[in-house]
């Protein structure tokens, strides 16, 4: 876009993130498949020194022709050596087409530079705080939740997590999920399924059903992570319909 006036941009919600961004190598120690279009990936960092990074920002896998792939980590962002992500296989992708068809593999050395982003979480304990994510989306939140765990302060805490998936197939950390619901309380996880006639929980939209279980957002710290489409949709949907407040909402979209 070119502008035909001078102008005053203001970035909304604008956040700064603690960590500074180093590049270096890293070694695939893992590689799980979830599904035939998803695959949780281990690796650990060749120099032996452990991943700095904060709940809820991603990594960059660097590619030979210059060009970069972000993944969010989905491990707790407490030092370790080892880091998780959670891939879903794009169409064309030219790193997830190689990892996908075996190219990339266990052992393989890649390079990376981290951390980046600002979907981080910063909600108060007092505050409510609703995650509204899709598929691969649901790494960051597993990052912030498991971070927030390990940390002993999910206690308490009134956090809403709706995750929609196409298949119950897809529902990787579902069990992992029902467990923090069970253990902490004020902790509330609607897993959503669209295209899966078995599956005995929620079905359709995450939209609908947050609108219909949260009701009014107005007073809400609202996270969403998934497709562009999606996030415009669902604060689209949510501003008209429960009052979704523009300066308490958070998101991380990617994709087309």
């Amino acid at each position: 876009a070119v502008p035909a006036t001078d102008l005053i941009i203001e970035a909304k919600n604008a956040r700064r993130t603690k960590k500074s961004a180093n590049q270096f190598d890293v070694k695939i120690v893992k590689i799980v498949k979830v599904s035939d279009e998803i695959l949780s990936m281990t690796i650990e960092r060749v120099d032996g020194q452990k991943f700095d990074f904060e709940a809820g920002q991603v990594i960059n896998i660097l590619l030979p022709n210059g060009d970069s792939r972000s993944y969010s980590f989905a491990s707790p962002a407490v030092q370790q050596t080892t880091a998780d992500l959670y891939i879903r296989h794009v169409s064309n992708g030219l790193f997830t087409g190689l990892l996908f068809n075996g190219t990339v593999k266990e052992g393989n050395i890649l390079k990376a530079e981290a951390p980046f982003g600002t979907f981080t979480f910063n909600t108060p304990k007092d505050k409510k705080a609703v995650f509204l994510v899709t598929g691969t989306g649901i790494a960051p939140v597993m990052s912030i939740l498991r971070t927030l765990k390990t940390n002993d302060d999910l206690k308490g805490r009134g956090i809403s997590l709706f995750w929609g998936v196409r298949h119950a197939k897809d529902l990787a950390f579902l069990s992992e999920l029902e467990s923090l619901a069970e253990s902490y309380p004020a902790f509330k996880f609607y897993p959503v399924v669209s295209k899966d006639e078995n599956w005995p929980g929620l079905k359709g939209r995450i939209t609908k059903h947050a609108a219909e279980i949260i009701g009014d957002f107005t007073d809400c710290d609202t996270y969403l992570c998934g497709s562009t489409p999606m996030v415009n949709s669902v604060t689209d949907y949510l501003f008209v319909r429960c009052g979704l407040k523009e300066d308490r909402t958070f998101s991380d979209a990617f994709g087309g």
